[in-house]
């Protein structure tokens, strides 16, 4: 015979809905929505399209461009993701720790 500690179960149900959440307040909250303006879009997808063949430098000065123009989240979020593809860890921490705290 099997036991169940429900006590366990029941921690992780609540850790489990606890995370839910926060990540469905996050996809709520529209981070990542595209930006506004046409110049502003058009470096977040120049820089997508850079990140798409692995030219990360290129993708990081076109996220850098549109942030400049409009500061949306999601030029953040890009930047700390092109930094961590490049390898630049550290750099990609910082970015996405104010990405979250945005």
């Amino acid at each position: 015979m099997v036991r169940v500690n429900h006590r366990a179960t029941a921690s992780i149900a609540t850790i489990v809905l606890a995370a839910l959440l926060v990540l469905s307040a996050r996809v709520h909250a529209g981070p990542l929505d595209p930006p506004k303006s046409r110049d502003a879009y058009r470096h977040l997808i120049e820089g997508n399209r850079k990140l798409q063949v692995r030219d990360y430098a290129l993708a990081i000065k076109s996220y850098k461009r549109g942030y400049l123009i409009e500061a949306k989240p999601v030029f953040i979020h890009n930047l700390g993701l092109a930094h961590r593809l490049q390898g630049k860890y550290k750099i990609a921490i910082g970015y996405y720790r104010n990405y979250y705290a945005s």
